[in-house]
Order: structure tokens, then C-alpha cells, then sequence
């Protein structure tokens, strides 16, 4: 199966770059995860990290691929439990960091 090639629009200049993402620390172990235009080089945020979150995208990673594997109802439904609380931490801190900056 072949993988999807991720792009982005830039915000900066508006043209459409594939996405390779790139991560900055940037304070107290928050990491800042980003695309760059090839265009003009302006960083397009994809989201932001912390222990917490990179922890939970991790057990998603894991779940998924037990998930893949073998059908398990308890696995599904913690699959979706993570994501909905990954999609929560990383709006507050999506929010955080944009008024921080």
C-alpha cells in the first residue's frame, strides 16, 4: 500500500508545500511541530507537544497497530478515548502557545 504524500498551504505566501515535519524545543519541554515552505521557508505549525501528549501519541501508535492485528473491542475503545483526549491537550495548548507568541 502506498503512503499518502502529506501537503500543507502556506500561510505566509499561500503556495502548497509537501510536508516534512521538523520539530523546535522550544521551552520547557514543549516541542513545536511544523512543516517548511519550500516555497519561501516560513514555518506552517502543524501542532505542539508536551511529556503528556507525546506520551499518549505513543500508546496510540502501539494501540493501533494491536488494533491492525487483531480486532479488540477494550483496544478500539481506548484508541478512541486517547485520541479524543489528544485532540483536547493539543487544542489547549495549540491556544497556549499561539498567545505566548
Amino acid at each position: 500500500m502506498e503512503e499518502q504524500k502529506r501537503i500543507a498551504k502556506c500561510d505566509k505566501c499561500g503556495e502548497v508545500t509537501p510536508v516534512t515535519y521538523k520539530t523546535d524545543e522550544i521551552h520547557d519541554n514543549i516541542e513545536h511541530v511544523y512543516a517548511e515552505c519550500q516555497e519561501c521557508g516560513a514555518k506552517i505549525t502543524v501542532f505542539y507537544t508536551n511529556a503528556e501528549i507525546r506520551g499518549l501519541l505513543m500508546q496510540q501508535e502501539a494501540l493501533t497497530k494491536d488494533i491492525d492485528k487483531k480486532q479488540s473491542q477494550y483496544k478500539v475503545k481506548k484508541r478512541n478515548e486517547n485520541a479524543k483526549k489528544l485532540r483536547k491537550l493539543m487544542a489547549e495548548l495549540m491556544a497556549k502557545e499561539a498567545v505566548a507568541n
